[in-house]
């Protein structure tokens, strides 16, 4: 804009041209209705243009050394020494022009602020007034009608309407004290409930904040708190055991922990199904190591004193963790050493060794354990929790060990993520907010060792993966996807299942459909439709002694030589060396 200003308070006028962002301007001057203190305008090299007219004094040597490399940098605005300072170049003049208000120039008169405060003042006594008058009558009239109750006590033309007045009184009161004791009879009856519901949430690692814990905890009335050593135990049973057999077996249990944890614990028993139980044990803070031991020993000594035979039940107890908000680390190791014992023909990535280990141990298996169940939550839908329990993990990694075990433990965090992501044929993405996922090389920090860089890394990383994850469950949303994977699950028996079927069932074209296949699960039909009866067979491997050609047939194979060729081909061995390595 081009305008006359008066230079250095005298009268005579000089026209300069200034190129400025008006909300600049009129955000610091104008909206706060005040006026620069002064106008200083150089040339190109920083030379006073006005020296006689103009006070260059005001403006300090520091300043003016830096405002050259603030323009070159983009910026505009300095704040030195209680001083604004705004400066511009003028795009037609090459003149530099510099503009000094003063903090107190901000400042509004008092008559202005009077001006503008009085409207408030005026509302606020007029409010004030509104709400005593309510007051005065809402105290007033209750007590002129009891007054009046109480004056016509003694009069026999309205001792009938008196009575009524104070039955209605009573009445009323006592539909008031009804109500309350009905509502502490369904709080009452309430709290188991919520105390399952939050438990259960708690061991399979929902992500909550230590407050949220303890309040929930205070609220039911758990004898356990927020912060204490923790760890589980679970206990399964049979599918063929008699009930008053596990009825008497958990009496067991139950009046060893109330006779052998005082002093050393506080606990709660959990069910979580009809054949799974779950202990969580808090230490007490000054319990030592060989008395745990001996507590142990006492709860599997009463829980498998009256039990004839060893394979009706098993119970096994979880590594320690730092505080109840893991606890679902500790429910996690102690559910697959449970499974290794109860399925012990079923080989698992379990090390017997680690059965021994008095803590979690945040290695491979650790992880993989718990990104199936991030994974599960996004598979459902549900990737805000899913994200909630990453980070949450995150955090929980830097709290304990070395620096060197801390990076490390990060180091296999991201390769767990890395495996699952690749197990849904995520291997690469050209979007940009996600390219920190599949860098080559590892994070600076992995190298230097320092922890809190790995954190702040592994947040970024967990936070792009679990976007990535979310997307590809989303494309698998297609309704002819999820039609698809119905069809294939209750067809997958017939030999001449085909694309061609498929999409009359759906009603598109083949084409479509194996397009939608390749974008959403990395892979084409068939190689999807195999990858399922692969499974299936596995299972039947497993599980059966069908010899290999019934199992061929059952899995909609059309030739065992056809069920050899793919089996080999997905999973790298033949069906009956897979068969051997599991026996």
């Amino acid at each position: 804009m081009v305008r006359d200003f008066p230079l250095n308070g005298e009268k005579g006028l000089g026209t300069l041209f200034m190129k400025m962002k008006p909300s600049i301007l009129y955000d610091s001057l104008e909206g706060a209705q005040t006026s620069f203190s002064y106008l200083l305008a150089y040339d190109n090299t920083w030379n006073p243009l006005f020296p006689d007219m103009l006070d260059y004094s005001v403006l300090p040597d520091e300043v003016i050394r830096e405002i050259p490399s603030f323009m070159e940098q983009g910026r505009n605005t300095r704040y030195f020494g209680n001083r604004h300072y705004f400066f511009c170049k003028s795009d037609q003049t090459n003149i530099n022009l510099v503009l000094l208000v003063d903090d107190f120039a901000f400042m509004p008169s008092s008559q202005m602020v009077l001006m503008n405060s009085l409207p408030f003042f005026a509302l606020i006594l007029i409010l004030s007034a509104l709400l005593s008058v309510c007051v005065l009558y809402l105290s007033y009239m209750p007590v002129q009608k009891l007054k009046k109750m109480i004056s016509s006590e003694g009069s026999t033309e309205n001792n009938e309407n008196t009575k009524n007045e104070w039955a209605y009184l009573t009445e009323s009161f006592l539909k008031i004290s009804n109500h309350k004791s009905q509502l502490d009879y369904i709080l009452s009856n309430m709290i188991p409930k919520i105390s399952k519901e939050f438990y259960y949430d708690l061991l399979n690692g929902k992500p909550m904040d230590l407050p949220y814990i303890q309040s929930i905890l205070a609220n039911i009335n758990s004898p356990l708190h927020a912060e204490g050593i923790c760890k589980t135990i679970a206990i399964t049973f049979h599918e063929s055991i008699e009930p008053s057999i596990k009825v008497r077996l958990l009496d067991n249990l139950n009046q060893a922990l109330a006779q052998f944890s005082e002093g050393i614990c506080q606990y709660v028993m959990q069910q979580i199904d009809e054949s799974l139980y779950a202990v969580i044990l808090q230490f007490n803070a000054d319990t030592a190591a060989p008395e745990i031991t001996g507590f142990e020993i006492k709860l599997e000594q009463a829980f498998f004193n009256d039990l004839s035979d060893p394979n009706a039940a098993w119970l096994e107890m979880g590594p320690k963790c730092s505080s109840i908000q893991n606890v679902s680390f500790s429910y996690q190791e102690s559910l697959e050493r449970l499974a290794h014992r109860k399925y012990p023909s079923k080989k698992t990535d379990l090390d017997l060794n680690a059965s021994h280990e008095d803590s979690v141990t945040p290695n491979h298996h650790f992880f993989r354990v718990q990104l199936k169940s991030i994974s599960d939550l996004i598979m459902k839908g549900e990737t805000d929790p899913a994200l909630q329990k990453a980070l949450h993990i995150c955090h929980t990694l830097s709290r304990d060990g070395t620096p060197e075990e801390i990076c490390r433990a990060y180091e296999f965090y991201r390769l767990a993520f890395l495996n699952t992501l690749a197990s849904y044929r995520i291997t690469d993405t050209e979007q940009e907010e996600y390219t920190i996922v599949f860098e080559s090389e590892p994070h600076l920090a992995a190298r230097i060792g320092d922890p809190s860089l790995m954190q702040e890394y592994m947040v970024s990383f967990c936070t792009a993966a679990i976007q990535l994850l979310a997307e590809k469950y989303q494309k698998q949303q297609h309704k002819y996807l999820v039609r698809t994977k119905r069809y294939i699950e209750e067809n997958y028996t017939n030999p001449d299942l085909s694309l061609n079927l498929l999409a009359e069932q759906c009603k598109t074209t083949t084409s479509y459909l194996s397009r939608l296949f390749k974008e959403s699960f990395g892979i084409n039909f068939v190689d999807y439709l195999n990858q399922y009866r692969i499974e299936k067979a596995k299972e039947l491997l497993l599980t059966t002694n069908k010899p290999i050609k019934e199992i061929a047939i059952t899995t909609g194979f059309n030739s065992q030589q056809n069920f050899i060729r793919v089996f080999k081909k997905h999973v790298g061995i033949t069906p009956g060396q897979f068969k051997s390595s599991f026996c």
